[in-house]
């Protein structure tokens, strides 16, 4: 998956929504809390997951309780799968998170 791939990804999950069919707004995102925040159309506006380890750890924070126990268990065994346990970088951690969810997508 390439960074934005990921970014988007992470982002779906955590409850974000790009609205494009919205008359009286050029395309956007919408965050969980429903601020609509633009795009520019050369890089979308969700978080830099896959490259700040900030905002991976925002996402972490995020999750509700039950997706928590779900990423602690999956979350550590792929870290720890990428070899990068407790220094892994941004990119590691985003594709751990998304192999939790069953949301990392292969190359093709």
């Amino acid at each position: 998956m390439t960074d934005e791939q990921i970014n988007i990804a992470i982002a779906e999950l955590r409850g974000w929504r790009f609205v494009e069919d919205d008359p009286d707004y050029e395309p956007y995102w919408e965050d969980p809390n429903g601020t609509k925040i633009a795009v520019n159309f050369i890089e979308h506006r969700v978080p830099n997951c896959a490259g700040c380890l900030n905002a991976i750890h925002e996402a972490e924070k995020t999750l509700d309780r039950d997706s928590r126990y779900d990423l602690i268990g999956g979350y550590g065994l792929y870290l720890v799968a990428l070899e990068h346990n407790v220094s892994a970088t941004a990119r590691q951690r985003a594709e751990a998170f998304l192999r939790t969810f069953n949301k990392w997508e292969e190359k093709a």
